[in-house]
């Protein structure tokens, strides 16, 4: 069918005549042309031909030029849906995977985890920040991060690995929460306990890995067995690795840092979580480093503390100690940092006789810097009170006898604040007082004036006013002392006294020191040196102790030499012992005396003790106990006049010295009891020899007892001397005078050779010079 010139389908043409049919449904008019249309009664009066006639023809025709339009709307929701659509597929296939990646992480042994993901740095700073009875507060600063890269094992040449690690670089970064973390050692011996907060570490997928700095505060909770910890110290020394089990009951991994959203959804919990970690100890300064087949030494720490300075401070309330003290840093690359609080310290010198040392002093550090490569630190503390008897004061003894010989002294250090953290037992760490540069001088510029050599009986006495000036070294500078007896033990020397007198052996190690007693205790007699020092012909050793003053030294001078107190003496009636074989130097330096207008020159040295009081010390229950201090040298000079002789009967310059029998002194070399001849008087031979020699008649000795029985002349007047009278001529009538005796002449040669026996064999022998005897002090 064919309507208007259009060709149309069945359907259409119907469809197009039904609807152009529908307004005509009601009436019975017919379809007409335009032009044909009767006149009706709607039929307008006035019709247009542009509007009424045309409009149902062109209703009825096709509109066939004409395009719908769609909506924009609709273009946008379809694109949209498109793209929700790549979205979604492309999320999709990112989770799977991801999830291709992360699941073989799922089934992973966490210790391999760990260590395969887990890349650090340090710690490169450590701060301890307090100490308390839960534990130790430490602050840790060093560089760690995750490697992606390496846990998922992504490379770069792969599209499904670039877009797993696109996808760790969008979460950033991951939360790791652990419970307790707890340290034993290689045999599974616990050693600590560790406290972590929350800790944020960032994702990296770049290589190397890029660290970036963390740092964290940590509880440290330590066993409570201190052995414990010293037995894991001392086997990972000597390995040279220390081999550290860590255990972890629970840990959680979350997606982002705290506040993030969708990364929460990453959430991985692992449990009895182990982890080996072994720590190489790199070597320490001041150390000598392990031999190649062997185990690494013991160091010795005592060498590795070195006392740079220190002083003595006087009261109150006691005596203040203050010092300054280095070590080197054990792992400098890994202790940089502070303790930003005191520890305090026990000092105590080791045990002599009883099984506990004996404390000395309480000190502790104040807040030090962890630097490289040796760590400062400052010391103050004061003198614990000491004990009483000799017995428990024997440590001080020992250590006051190293002090004054300049030897290093073995001490104890405790820790005492490890009570505070609950720990059983101490850690007690042996280090060395270090020895002075030089040998402390405290007696110096000994003075002796008035000095009287006495002959009573068959002895000789001395006495003399001695005056001491007692300079501490600059360490001891501030403390108060106050001398109240000495006891001396010196040898005379014809001439001046040696400077390195012959107690200077460094090997000796003869006991000098400090004692305290409720009683006063005699020294040891000093040991006679072998072979005898030379000029030395005398020694001079009280029987008891002497009181002595102590008086403020006037001058102050910057260079510590007007320091100090002086101390005097009077020595009154003190044997002088001749030593054995020395009767010659004796004869020589009576005869410098007697015949010398300035006198004789007469030095002493040798050993003194000193019982002194020390400002704000505490000895048992008394403040400034009284300490004897002995074995400390003492060497001196005086002139000794004619008028200092007491007691001789002198003869002319012509006659010789009558001398008394000389008794045994005690003394530690091994000879007999000396036998000392009666000296022989003779004639004197005549000044100018004749021809013809004439015969003198031979004088008869008298008999020893009458010697000895005989008494010495006491002298009025000491300043007068008298010489013996001449023997008187037979008659004095004879007008030409008879040749008048000589004065006899005493025999010494026996002397030269050292003393006989009845025997006739001599039986002192001097033994050569390289051999010494071990002395009272070793100085």
């Amino acid at each position: 069918m064919r309507i208007s010139g259009c060709d149309l389908p069945p359907s259409a043409v119907r469809s197009r005549v039904t609807r152009c049919q529908r307004p005509d449904r009601n009436s019975n008019t017919q379809m007409h042309t335009p032009g044909n249309a009767p006149a009706t009664e709607q039929t307008p009066l006035l019709s247009s031909s542009n509007t009424t006639d045309t409009t149902p023809a062109q209703d009825c025709r096709p509109k066939v030029q004409q395009h719908t339009r769609v909506p924009w709307t609709y273009h946008v929701g379809t694109l949209a849906f498109v793209i929700l659509s790549f979205v979604l597929c492309l999320i999709v296939t990112i989770i799977f995977t991801v999830h291709a990646y992360v699941s073989p992480l799922l089934r992973t042994e966490p210790s391999v985890l760990a260590q395969r993901s887990l890349v650090y740095e340090g710690p490169s700073r450590f701060n301890v920040l307090n100490y308390t009875s839960d534990g130790i507060w430490c602050e840790v600063t060093g560089a760690a991060t995750i490697d992606a890269s390496r846990t998922l094992g992504l490379s770069s040449n792969r599209f499904t690995d670039k877009l797993v690690g696109w996808a760790a670089r969008r979460v950033g970064s991951v939360t790791v929460s652990t419970s307790r973390v707890q340290i034993f050692s290689y045999d599974n011996t616990y050693l600590a306990a560790l406290e972590l907060p929350t800790i944020t570490l960032p994702l990296s997928t770049k290589y190397p890995p890029q660290l970036q700095p963390i740092t964290v505060q940590v509880l440290l909770r330590p066993a409570k067995n201190v052995d414990d910890i010293v037995k894991f110290a001392s086997h990972s020394w000597e390995t040279g690795v220390g081999e550290l089990r860590v255990h972890v009951d629970k840990g959680l991994i979350v997606g982002g840092n705290r506040s993030s959203g969708w990364r929460k959804w990453i959430h991985v919990e692992k449990h009895d979580i182990g982890v080996i970690l072994r720590l190489e100890i790199p070597p320490i300064p001041g150390i000598p480093p392990a031999p190649p087949n062997g185990p690494r030494p013991t160091p010795d720490l005592a060498s590795l503390v070195y006392l740079q300075s220190y002083r003595v401070l006087p009261p109150p309330p006691t005596l203040r100690l203050v010092g300054t003290a280095t070590l080197p840093n054990p792992l400098p690359s890994i202790l940089q940092g502070a303790i930003a609080l005191s520890l305090p310290f026990v000092v105590s010198l080791p045990p002599i006789d009883s099984k506990n040392p004996l404390p000395i002093a309480r000190v502790e550090t104040a807040p030090l810097g962890l630097t490289t490569p040796n760590i400062s630190l400052a010391i103050s503390g004061h003198v614990l009170p000491l004990p009483s008897s000799s017995s428990s004061i024997a440590p001080v003894s020992r250590f006051a006898s190293d002090f004054l010989a300049a030897r290093p002294s073995p001490v104890l250090i405790t820790t005492d604040f490890l009570r505070d953290l609950g720990i059983l037992g101490e850690l007690t760490v042996k280090a060395e007082f270090p020895a002075s540069a030089e040998r402390p001088d405290l007696l110096r510029d000994v003075q002796i004036s008035n000095m009287r050599i006495v002959l009573r009986g068959e002895q000789i006495f001395a006495s003399a006013f001695v005056r001491a000036h007692i300079v501490p070294p600059t360490s001891l500078l501030d403390i108060h002392i106050n001398a109240t007896r000495v006891w001396p033990d010196l040898l005379v020397y014809d001439g001046p006294a040696p400077q390195l007198w012959p107690f200077n052996n460094p090997n000796s190690r003869a006991y000098s020191g400090v004692e305290y007693d409720e009683q006063w205790t005699e020294p040891d007699p000093m040991p006679l040196p072998r072979p005898l020092p030379r000029n030395a012909f005398a020694r001079i050793r009280p029987d008891s102790w002497i009181i002595a003053h102590t008086q403020v030294s006037d001058d102050q001078h910057d260079d510590n030499e007007g320091q100090g107190v002086w101390v005097h003496a009077q020595v009154s009636d003190v044997p002088l012992d001749v030593l054995p074989g020395r009767d010659g130097e004796l004869r020589a330096f009576i005869r410098k005396v007697l015949f010398n207008p300035g006198g004789a020159q007469a030095g002493v040295a040798g050993i003194s003790a000193v019982a002194a009081r020390v400002g704000g010390l505490v000895v048992g229950s008394k403040e400034s106990g009284e300490l004897e201090m002995y074995g400390l040298p003492l060497r001196g000079e005086t002139w000794v006049g004619k008028k200092s002789m007491l007691g001789w009967d002198l003869p002319s310059p012509e006659d010789s010295i009558p001398l008394p029998t000389i008794p045994a002194i005690p003394t530690r070399i091994p000879t007999a009891l000396p036998h000392i001849p009666v000296p022989t008087f003779i004639s004197e031979p005549p000044r100018r020899p004749t021809s013809v020699p004439v015969p003198q008649p031979k004088v008869e000795p008298e008999p020893e007892a009458e010697l000895e029985a005989e008494p010495y002349e006491d002298l009025n007047d000491e300043y007068d001397y008298e010489y013996w009278p001449e023997p008187a001529s037979e008659t004095e009538s004879v007008p030409e005078p008879k040749p008048k005796p000589k004065p006899p002449v005493e025999d010494w040669s026996t002397f030269d050779g050292g003393r006989d026996d009845s025997d006739g064999r001599a039986i002192y022998q001097v033994q050569s010079s390289e051999e010494l005897w071990q002395i009272g002090v070793a100085y």
